[in-house]
């Protein structure tokens, strides 16, 4: 388990990997690499089945490259630990804090994006949840119960092939199409 508050994604990198010109160190209150060193690298000789990733708020601001540098992650991660593990990232939640987050929404759709360009990786949204009257602070809902189930359930059901499970319910939603009817617009997905 790996967990710090205020991280850019290229301080998850390994210092071998990391390309200043390239991952963009988005905005962080640690230098880049100091997560990995810390708390990944002490590990890298465990074997791991599959990584879960809740990280994206210090890239708000370097959202363009976010895709792109998430892609490059999860291939260090994959050569490091040997295997083609599964990676599950939880998209990032709304945000209610009174400021202004520009950039999460585009931080979201290159979270979505990366579904185009990293194999056996799967996103769980977290859009619908965290919105309450005792959750001040949407981007870091307290009941994260519902996210380690959608996590767990996509993992029954793509890696397990529990048959009781889906993808189609527990995975992002797609949007296939949309539809405009008596003044109303209909939006279709695929789960």
């Amino acid at each position: 388990q790996c967990v710090a508050g205020g991280s850019a994604l290229c301080d998850f990198m390994p210092p071998d990997q990391y390309d200043n010109s390239k991952h963009n160190n988005g905005s962080s209150q640690f230098s880049a690499c100091d997560i990995y060193n810390c708390l990944i690298s002490p590990f890298t000789k465990t074997e791991i089945t599959g990584m879960i990733f809740y990280q994206g708020e210090g890239n708000e601001s370097s959202y363009s490259v976010y895709a792109d540098n998430l892609t490059d992650f999860v291939g260090m991660m994959r050569e490091i630990y040997g295997t083609n593990m599964p990676f599950y990232n939880v998209q990032l939640p709304s945000h209610n804090t009174g400021g202004s987050w520009p950039g999460l929404a585009k931080v979201r759709f290159a979270q979505f994006d990366a579904l185009k360009t990293i194999d056996n990786y799967y996103l769980v949204s977290t859009m619908d949840k965290g919105i309450s009257g005792y959750d001040t602070d949407w981007a870091h809902p307290t009941n994260k119960k519902f996210i380690g189930e959608r996590l767990a359930y996509i993992a029954l059901a793509e890696i397990y092939d529990y048959s009781n499970y889906s993808l189609n319910y527990y995975g992002c939603p797609l949007f296939t199409r949309a539809k405009v009817k008596d003044g109303y617009a209909y939006l279709y997905f695929t789960n």
